[in-house]
């Protein structure tokens, strides 16, 4: 073979092989854009919804972010807070053979019950926010949602450092059952407690925003020296706030304290009417729960804590311009790759 064609030959090898690793890259798993979490491609996730307030919207959109993310595809049912509907909804995605189920119960009859469905057919379970002391850690693969207790711990401080003793202080809880509402409260008055300022009441709304407008009417009523209230979450704060209004009180009359971090809360603590917030982006706890599931799903051997804790901060209106972006409620290309990597509150590695 003479020199020139030689030359020529190899030209054409070095372009063949250029064009093969530019193909591979452009073929590339979904997996790789996020870092060491497995591929979730030619895998369908289902997602059971508790109901469509804000909160369980948003938290869907991550699921889908995440798992679209990985390559895979979600299938959302939603149990519109019915029990019967749950477990219907998790026979139906048991009968379809999907290959993992992200649970968010209503209760914590229903999560067993929902559960053990799944794991008698083999199909892996990332549950939110039901497990607590006595549970069976092993009922489902992974465990997730942030830490109740230490959110109304920050809750709590927020609302001791604006009041004084004696002075009156009443909550209006979110869906009690499933635990967590009730460690909102147990540590939001832990912080009250020791400074003398006094919980007169603590009805629920049952997540509704309708229902917390008409349950801090009669607490204003009740309790006309109310000076605050920890509404359970910025979708029912806005229900507090309308009552503050109609009872012709002014930002700040009545200090109020909440959590989840949402835009709307976000508003809330510009106009004033909000005190403090704690972050809880569900688009991160579902990045979280899908990271566990794409792990079980590839037989990765993982050791989770039990639960693997939500990362959570104080949100005020000193520090909205400089929130992580992890903390959106508005799931995002960027956000959602970031939460992917990012480990739990109580997690060193998210990959060992």
């Amino acid at each position: 073979m003479s020199r020139k064609l030689t030359r020529v030959f190899s030209l054409v090898i070095v372009v063949a092989l250029a064009v093969a690793i530019f193909v591979a890259a452009g073929s590339a798993s979904p997996s790789r854009t996020a870092g060491q979490v497995p591929s979730l491609k030619g895998k369908t996730i289902a997602y059971i919804q508790t109901s469509s307030v804000e909160y369980f919207l948003r938290s869907m959109q991550g699921a889908k972010a995440a798992v679209e993310a990985l390559g895979g595809k979600l299938v959302v049912y939603n149990s519109n807070y019915d029990p019967a509907t749950e477990v219907a909804n998790v026979r139906t995605a048991v009968a379809k053979h999907v290959d993992g189920i992200l649970l968010f119960s209503i209760s914590q009859g229903t999560l067993t019950t929902s559960a053990r469905l799944a794991r008698d057919a083999n199909i892996p379970v990332a549950d939110y926010y039901g497990y607590s002391k006595g549970s069976d850690k092993n009922l489902v693969g992974f465990w997730t949602g942030a830490h109740a207790y230490d959110i109304g711990v920050l809750d709590g401080k927020a609302m001791a450092s604006l009041l004084k003793k004696g002075d009156q202080v009443a909550a209006v809880q979110g869906q009690l059952g499933r635990g967590e509402v009730e460690d909102y409260e147990r540590g939001f008055e832990s912080q009250l407690k020791p400074k003398g300022i006094v919980v007169v009441a603590k009805p629920t709304s049952h997540w509704s925003r309708q229902q917390a407008l008409a349950r801090a009417q009669e607490l204003l009523v009740k309790y006309p020296n109310l000076k605050g209230l920890y509404c359970h979450n910025d979708d029912t704060t806005v229900g507090c706030v309308q009552a503050l209004k109609q009872a012709g009180k002014k930002p700040g009359d009545v200090k109020l304290v909440t959590l989840n971090g949402s835009p709307t809360g976000m508003t809330l603590i510009k106009e004033g009417w909000l005190q403090a917030d704690v972050t809880q982006p569900p688009p991160l706890e579902s990045a979280l729960a899908v990271r566990a599931l794409a792990q079980i799903i590839a037989g990765q051997k993982m050791t989770y804590p039990v639960p693997c804790y939500t990362p959570i901060s104080l949100m005020t209106k000193a520090n909205l311009a400089t929130l992580p972006e992890v903390t959106t409620w508005l799931p995002t290309k960027s956000s959602t790759l970031k939460a992917l990597q990012t480990p739990c509150a109580n997690q060193k590695n998210a990959f060992k």
